[in-house]
């Protein structure tokens, strides 16, 4: 055991100085085509290994074989270290490997089949040949070549018949290539090389030869070595005999071994590594089983073993690998077994030859509730829309008493969650019980991308994410709850959740410029690297085309000379009933304003009482066809404390009304400039409305001149209805949403995103850098280039 620890330490030691040392002076691999890592890594990983190695075995009292051993690891290290550095061809490695094999034969290295000597000679050279190739090439992925290494070693070590000599040298190896894979694991710091992986594959060779002097039987001498180094016997038969099958060229390197088959099936790298040390380690399970328990368990593991072997070999053959990832086909005619396998269907029991390997990434979209609101109808739109690119799944929560449905946008039930214990209120209890309700679903889906929606949803998504492994991470700010929702400490909580869930998330959309500010800046719950601007998107044209206004006002009872103000939403403390009331009680005065609320929620009955004995309001539900109520309008009223980016707004403004609202949160972000501020600095004036304080007296003074100018009310609705269809249409919205969704694929560690992604070209919205102090925010409206960069 001292052996190891000392290996370990020693290893690496000199990895992470080499590691230094390659970033100082540029000692890195590049990427490449055939290669499966797209980014330089530092390069010659196999030199602390075998310097380890080679220190360790000065220090031990090995015979003659052992040494002629560690001396022809060396030479071979030596080969793959000249490869690395001039590219040799292959059959300049194979004479050397040849040689070298050779003199392990000659050194008393024999794999003893026979009674002859000359054939076990050429056996054990064809042995060593072939091992340290197929070891060459497994090292394809992050920490696979040393991890399966060690388990080949941990077996060699383990079953009987290693003299006290090679266990100390095999523990020794163990060690070095312990310390070299804290690098090498994903994500690699340092890949091993030839340099490394010949010597390493040809130390394991003659180390599994070496273990065949203690066995009798002639199928213990064939089997027991094989299963030993399963792993790398089985991934070269795997791509030699595809790459013959399908013409392409043996010795050239592509992306169709083990490894990238599992990949492709849908593991991340991580998961396809951990899998192959599982069959590596199961395998020296049963050879110890040979071995030990032949009468009993031996040979019945052992075959059940080779037919399930041979089933996955079948399965991951069949694979139908994509065009980039393999080599080019040789030339001239193909294959006498290739013509015919073209002219025949490609089935089996195990595949289904119409079922796409590369499935569409699958996202999981969670939300509190599907109450009425912006951030439901944007949560129903996409999960909708984005069903031509990816697979989509919604989960939501429990509404409140008083709350209206919104789930009948979706065009069915497939596909949606609902899980009764998520809800607005806080609860713990209720909140542990969503929070493992969500982990469930996510680990049954298995998503690429989760998205959350709204406050509670947002902490309780991502953490659940977490927790289910969910490579990639995005959360929607339709709004903030950290000031005008709760007590200034349920808001400090809110605000302390917000912060440590923004580690988490890989990226965070704002809604508007002045939220993006307000969360990097003011709040502080994100840095703004992490942030992309997303405003947005709604479904519009029916507004921007319904001419039924004049008919619905008809049906209401609304004559042509009357002002019908439009206030429409959520009725809830954050949306200020108070000040509405307020407007509607100061307005009496005036005979041409009306006014018509639509909307339920928790303070319905607070503003009835309110507004008791008002003449001038009409109070309706969500039952008329919002188009129709919105061309029925004069103008659209909001009295928010707090505001994301108000749909009701958008919308009035896509039926070409202007708008009066508070100067709260995102709303500044539809003002279209140039801004002019009152002389009381109470009210401003843009190009398609009004935005004005919390104050009843301002309001009305914004109304009353709409009220008087019908030229100024038609200038501001033309103005405000280009500016919501370009700006806000649910088609920008769905675009870069999905270009967001595909810019993370690209950018994650899972191989199958990367490549699901593709060469897809897109540029993510990412939020423009900080504004100078001072600045007006409506300014950044002059046209779509403040989307993106």
């Amino acid at each position: 055991m001292k052996f190891l620890l000392a290996s370990f330490a020693v290893s690496a030691v000199l990895t992470a100085l080499l590691i230094h040392l390659a970033c100082r002076f540029r000692w890195s691999v590049p990427p490449r085509p055939d290669r499966w890592s797209q980014r330089a890594v530092a390069k010659f990983g196999g030199v602390p290994i075998l310097l380890t190695l080679l220190g360790s075995a000065l220090c031990l009292p090995l015979d003659r074989k052992l040494a002629a051993i560690v001396g022809l690891t060396v030479l071979m290290s030596a080969l793959g270290f000249l490869d690395d550095l001039f590219q040799l061809s292959a059959m300049q490695k194979l004479s050397a490997q040849t040689l070298l094999s050779m003199g392990a034969a000659g050194m008393g290295v024999s794999y003893p089949l026979t009674q002859n000597p000359c054939i076990n000679a050429l056996c054990t050279v064809v042995w060593l040949v072939g091992i340290t190739n197929a070891f060459n090439i497994i090292d394809n992925m992050d920490g696979l070549a040393a991890g399966v290494a060690v388990i080949a070693l941990a077996k060699l070590i383990y079953l009987p018949g290693a003299g006290a000599g090679s266990s100390s040298l095999m523990l020794a190896m163990a060690g070095a290539l312990l310390g070299f894979l804290v690098f090498n694991f994903h994500p690699a710091k340092i890949f091993m090389g030839d340099t490394g992986s010949l010597g390493v594959g040809f130390f394991l060779g003659c180390s599994s030869v070496l273990l065949t002097d203690h066995l009798s039987s002639f199928f213990s001498i064939l089997v027991i070595p094989a299963l030993v180094l399963f792993l790398p016997v089985f991934d070269a038969a795997l791509v030699s005999v595809t790459r013959r099958w399908s013409g392409r060229r043996i010795a050239v390197g592509a992306k169709d071994h083990t490894s990238h088959r599992l990949v492709l099936l849908g593991m991340s790298e991580r998961q396809a590594v951990l899998l192959l040390y599982l069959i590596s380690a199961s395998a020296g399970g049963v050879a110890a089983l040979w071995k030990s328990e032949w009468h009993n368990l031996g040979a019945g593991a052992v075959a059940l073993y080779l037919v399930m072997a041979t089933v996955l070999w079948l399965y991951l053959a069949r694979i139908e690998m994509p065009g980039s990832w393999l080599s080019e086909r040789r030339a001239g005619a193909p294959s006498a077994f290739l013509r015919l396998n073209a002219r025949r269907p490609r089935k089996t029991p195990f595949v289904n030859p119409g079922l796409p390997i590369l499935r569409k990434a699958k996202v999981v979209r969670i939300i509190a509730r599907l109450n009425v609101g912006g951030p439901a109808r944007q949560a129903c739109y996409l999960h909708r829309r984005l069903l031509s690119s990816f697979e989509t799944v919604l989960i939501t929560g429990h509404l409140a008493e008083g709350e209206q449905d919104m789930s009948f946008l979706l065009p069915s039930s497939e596909n949606l969650y609902r899980i009764d214990s998520m809800r607005r209120s806080i609860s713990l209890w209720s909140d542990v019980k969503a929070l493992l309700a969500l982990v469930s679903i996510l680990r049954r889906e298995r998503p690429d991308i989760v998205h959350t929606h709204t406050a509670k949803a947002g902490i309780l998504g991502r953490v659940a994410a977490v927790l289910a492994g969910v490579p990639i991470r995005v959360h929607t700010y339709h709004g903030h709850v950290f000031e005008g929702y709760f007590s200034p400490l349920a808001s400090w909580i809110f605000l302390a959740f917000e912060r440590l869930a923004g580690r988490i998330t890989t990226r965070v959309i704002a809604i508007s410029e002045t939220q993006a500010d307000e969360l990097s800046g003011r709040f502080r719950v994100v840095e703004r690297k992490k942030m992309a601007l997303i405003k947005t998107g709604f479904e519009l044209l029916p507004f921007a085309e319904c001419n039924r206004g004049p008919a619905t006002r008809e049906k209401m009872g609304v004559r042509p000379d009357e002002f019908l103000v439009l206030w429409a939403g959520r009725m809830a403390p954050i949306k200020n009933l108070e000040l509405l009331a307020e407007v509607i009680r100061a307005a009496r005065g005036n005979p041409r304003f009306r006014f018509l609320v639509v909307g339920h929620g928790t303070d319905s009955e607070k503003f009835d009482r309110l507004t008791s004995g008002c003449w001038n309001v009409f109070r309706t539900g969500w039952y008329w066809p919002m188009t129709d109520v919105v061309a029925a309008c004069d103008v659209a009223l909001l009295t928010s404390h707090n505001e994301g980016t108000p749909a009701s707004l958008i919308e009035a403004m896509s039926a070409g009304k202007p708008f009066v609202a508070t100067e709260v949160g995102g709303v500044r972000d539809l003002a279209v400039p140039p801004l002019r501020r009152s002389g009381d600095g109470q009210s401003a004036e843009a190009a398609n409305g009004f935005l004005t304080a919390s104050d009843p007296k301002s309001v009305i003074t914004c109304l009353e001149r709409l009220a008087a100018d019908q030229e100024l009310a038609r200038s501001m609705g033309q103005c405000g209805r280009r500016f919501a269809l370009e700006m806000h249409s649910a088609e920008r919205l769905h675009e870069e949403i999905e270009n967001l969704y595909f810019d993370l694929a690209a950018k994650s560690s899972s191989a199958r995103l990367r490549n699901l992604a593709g060469g897809r070209e897109c540029i993510p919205p990412a939020v423009q850098p900080e504004r100078e102090a001072g600045s007006n925010a409506v300014a950044q409206h002059a046209g779509p280039s403040s989307l993106s960069q």
